[in-house]
């Protein structure tokens, strides 16, 4: 058992002037810095030392704060503290707000001195836009003028009608033989809506985003008649650094699935697999696994479609 070594120091109480005795560990902890600090015997006698020296005192308000203090009438003190007193010394200048033009009174090395709020030197700093996608308008910063969407799931929209370029590898653009109603950024993805064309199953291509705890996901393809959310893979996943990139969407289907949303995930050889099984790899028309550069004349991008337009 360890035992504590104590050292006794006499001391003058500083209210009442008796002796006491301190007990002090030989510790290197708080306790024995603070009984070093020790000048009262009890808390009676510190309390009546305190009210004495408030004795004789005036109250006074400071001319900065307005707060209330006591000291003795011989003090020519009219602040409360020292901060309150440096306050006093900086010299005000009045304004009137850039963008209400209300008169202020504000420091000179104030970052915002030409305006009275920080709401008023935000809204100076904001402009208004119309959104391209869903025409609702919304404030923007004016550094952030390049912006012309008002949210993430508008440039989803626009980048599934393929009105945003997006720099991927796959093949992205209408197909003839589907019509015009979605922009399919992949081979992979045209071949699974004339899948699901082909048995007759309506189906719906990137409608549904999702916010997510690591960011905004949009699966592939919604089909209704199964309450089915279905995401295509292009590569598999074997550790790999791009592949790697490609799992962050797995990440986020857990997070759904446990909101008990029906998410699948298909690769495209699992997909091509299963054509192959079902022997209808030579009766589905124009897929473009099978041939990739003779199919090329089926896909048309919107600047293509844009120029036929105009």
């Amino acid at each position: 058992m360890k035992l504590e070594i104590q050292t006794n120091l006499s001391r003058s109480c500083k209210g009442c002037n008796t002796e006491f005795t301190i007990i002090i560990p030989e510790t290197n902890g708080s306790g024995s810095k603070n009984s070093l600090r020790r000048i009262f015997c009890t808390d009676k006698c510190k309390n009546q030392y305190n009210r004495k020296k408030q004795e004789g005192k005036i109250t006074r308000e400071c001319k900065v704060c307005n707060k209330n203090f006591l000291s003795y009438p011989s003090q020519n003190n009219s602040f409360c503290s020292k901060k309150c007193k440096i306050a006093s010394q900086i010299k005000l200048t009045t304004n009137n707000c850039l963008l209400c033009n209300i008169t202020f009174e504000a420091k000179p090395s104030r970052i915002n001195e030409f305006f009275c709020s920080r709401k008023c030197f935000n809204d100076f700093n904001r402009e208004t836009k119309v959104c391209v996608t869903c025409k609702k308008t919304f404030q923007i910063k004016k550094s952030d003028s390049h912006i012309v969407r008002c949210s993430r799931k508008c440039q989803f929209i626009d980048q599934s009608n393929g009105k945003i370029k997006i720099h991927l590898n796959g093949r992205t653009g209408y197909r003839i033989d589907l019509g015009f109603k979605y922009y399919f950024k992949s081979s992979l993805e045209a071949d699974f809506a004339r899948f699901l064309n082909y048995f007759g199953i309506e189906f719906q291509y990137e409608q549904t985003t999702f916010q997510t705890t690591i960011g905004a996901y949009t699966p592939d393809f919604f089909i209704p008649q199964l309450n089915l959310f279905i995401e295509l893979k292009g590569v598999e996943n074997n550790g790999k650094p791009f592949e790697n990139l490609m799992t962050r969407n797995l990440e986020k289907q857990e997070g759904l699935k446990e909101k008990n949303y029906n998410i699948i995930t298909i690769t495209q050889k699992e997909f091509i697999n299963g054509i192959k099984k079902a022997e209808l790899w030579n009766t589905i028309p124009n897929l473009e696994q099978k041939n990739y550069k003779k199919t090329r004349n089926l896909v048309v991008q919107y600047e293509d479609q844009k120029n036929s337009r105009e």
